[in-house]
């Protein structure tokens, strides 16, 4: 029997053809509608990421471009200025520039007290003297402390703008400028230094030959000193790393680098430089006997320790860089296993044995 619902003939394959062609031609309008919503939308996305990337640009050229707030004050110094500032001799600064010479910083400001008119500044013809530590050894507080027992800036080999808005405008100044009492250093064992070989790290990354031969050697029990440069590197100068960063083998790694380095660094100015200049201060000395050692820094700095200034030390000495102790128990107690201690061990009895042959002292035993 014939099915009435199909075409028959010429007529009904026509109307079949006339059918298939009006879908067809329907599919492909469709098509040429959904394609062009695709390539609107891609234009209207890759518009928006265009103009945010011009946005953030703008943003952070125009954050470059202010100049630096301090805790006391606008410095004449722009963001975008400082890695060029700090490469470049005092010669070539303009007088704008020049004007932060002038400046000068009252660390005992917010004291209830005849501190609080005392001052730091900019010296003059000034020798460079190293400051050289492992990170997370004091470094900082000892600047503070020789700035204010001194009156004078402590310089840097880096451009740290956290410091230099607490109030170390040394910071940013070249360190052979003469502007500066002591210039930091933690030489090869940060930056690019770190994967130096150890014949370039001696050579080139310690700044032994850079900054004249002459230091304070900065010592820390290195077992404090590595915990709390776990934390620096994971928290910054004032916070606390977590607890998974002291555990695994990313620790003991770190832990034996470090180990090596905070020998390997004092070793190197010990045996390339004359003992007489070269000056050895334990970072729990400082804290325990803190007048006592930091007269003999500042002596061996040529400054005449003032009585004034010494008090003020005495009764602020704390600077704003220090980190504070935890009050919880939730931080790491003894991250150093056994196998840790045993490899510091080896560090500090290689150490003690350079300091006193050398005669820079008593030696550091009390690590042991």
């Amino acid at each position: 029997m014939r099915d009435e619902h199909v075409p028959v003939g010429p007529r009904g394959r026509r109307t079949n053809s006339m059918w298939r062609c009006r879908h067809r031609r329907y599919y492909l309008a469709l098509l040429a509608v959904s394609l062009a919503w695709v390539v609107l939308i891609a234009a209207i996305v890759r518009f928006a990421h265009i103009r945010e990337a011009q946005l953030r640009t703008g943003r952070g050229a125009a954050r470059l471009n202010v100049a630096i707030r301090t805790r006391q004050g606008v410095l004449p110094i722009r963001l975008a200025e400082v890695e060029t500032l700090k490469a470049s001799p005092l010669e070539k600064w303009s007088n704008e520039q020049r004007k932060l010479l002038n400046m000068t910083f009252r660390p005992w400001l917010s004291a209830r007290s005849d501190c609080s008119r005392l001052s730091t500044g900019f010296g003059h013809h000034l020798p460079t003297v190293a400051l050289v530590s492992l990170p997370s050894s004091g470094n900082t507080w000892m600047r503070f402390l020789i700035e204010g027992g001194s009156g004078v800036f402590t310089g840097s080999l880096y451009s740290d703008l956290t410091i230099v808005k607490a109030g170390m405008y040394g910071e940013l100044v070249p360190h052979a400028s003469g502007t500066t009492i002591a210039q930091k250093t933690h030489g090869f064992t940060t930056l690019e230094g770190v994967t130096a070989s150890p014949s370039e790290q001696r050579r080139r990354f310690a700044h032994v030959h850079e900054l004249g031969c002459r230091a304070i050697l900065l010592v820390r029990d290195p077992a404090a000193a590595i915990v709390s440069h776990r934390h620096l590197d994971a928290a910054g100068h004032l916070g606390f790393a977590p607890q998974s960063h002291f555990e695994g083998e990313g620790w003991d790694k770190f832990v034996d680098q470090k180990a090596e380095f905070w020998y390997s660094l004092y070793a190197a100015w010990i045996e390339q430089c004359p003992p007489e200049q070269l000056l050895v201060v334990q970072y729990e000395k400082l804290k325990s006997q803190l007048n006592t050692e930091l007269e003999r820094v500042l002596r061996f700095l040529g400054v005449h320790p003032d009585p004034e200034r010494m008090k003020c030390i005495e009764r602020y000495p704390r600077g704003n860089m220090q980190r504070r102790t935890r009050t919880n128990n939730t931080g790491p107690q003894s991250p150093l296993s056994e196998r840790h201690r045993q490899r510091i061990k080896r560090s500090v009895l290689a150490l003690h044995r350079l300091v006193s042959e050398h005669k820079l002292g008593d030696g550091i035993a009390d690590y042991l």
